[in-house]
């Protein structure tokens, strides 16, 4: 009977945890996890530097999230926890098309996207998780780490072999796609009554609810255009400071 709980409790869905199992945000748990994924991600580009199977990775690293895209819907189902919420239509699920695309037909695009969309997405998740509901040993929060830290790994794997040049000049695009996906996705919001892309309410913990505060729960969505102009300021100066004084060291020699 316990050992029926505690099966029951691993594949149980946030929505049906309890309050109170699981971690808070940048204490000892998810701090510990956080640098965890760091070294994972330290390891992996040293790994991936010496390897003369980059192709092999990148492509492992794509089936990889969609197999654990597939397998969460499985586990989901199987366990009649499904809802439309869980669906891969918000910006980290819809990340998977744009890894699978750069890796498919590598392009200037593709990897922008990667670059500009995917990596902040995915960091952002990483340090303000929606599922931290969870205890740490269940399968939605391990899949959801998991998930995350590989999504995370492809563009960093990119960035470190020289494949994935980031220029601010392409940001238009990168906005523009994001805008796209924004439209169809409030469009679903309504349609299934679900939060992807938090366009319906902040998520909790996540800087957005810092927005909620100042503006009130309505005005949230200011808090948009804000973040997505600090992340792309702290993104591509530091990249167009680099790529400048590389260009100059080259026509100085």
């Amino acid at each position: 009977k316990v050992g029926d709980e505690k099966r029951m409790s691993f594949f149980t869905a946030q929505e049906q945890m309890p309050a109170g199992k699981g971690f808070a945000l940048f204490h000892g748990q998810h701090v510990a996890i956080l640098l965890l994924i760091g070294g994972v991600l330290a390891c992996g580009v040293w790994r991936y530097r010496k390897s003369v199977h980059r192709n092999a990775w990148r492509w492992g690293i794509v089936m990889t999230l969609c197999l654990l895209e597939v397998l969460k819907q499985v586990v989901l189902l199987t366990t009649h926890q499904f809802g439309k919420q869980y669906l891969p239509f918000d910006l980290c699920g819809i990340s998977i098309l744009f890894c699978l695309l750069e890796i498919w037909k590598p392009c200037a695009y593709f990897g922008e996207l990667l670059y500009s969309l995917s990596l902040p997405g995915t960091l952002l998740a990483l340090f303000f998780p929606n599922w931290n509901r969870l205890p740490l040993w269940n399968f939605f929060c391990i899949h959801s780490f998991l998930f995350h830290t590989l999504l995370l790994l492809l563009p960093v794997l990119l960035l470190a072999d020289g494949t994935l040049q980031p220029n601010w000049k392409r940001l238009p695009l990168s906005f523009l796609t994001l805008a796209a996906c924004s439209v169809v996705v409030a469009w679903l919001n309504r349609l299934w009554g679900t939060n992807f892309f938090f366009l319906s309410q902040p998520s909790k913990g996540s800087p957005l609810v810092w927005f909620a505060d100042w503006f009130g729960a309505s005005l949230y969505w200011i808090g948009f255009p804000i973040l997505i102009v600090i992340i792309w300021v702290l993104l591509y100066v530091p990249v167009g400071i680099f790529q400048h004084r590389k260009q100059k060291s080259r026509s100085c020699s």
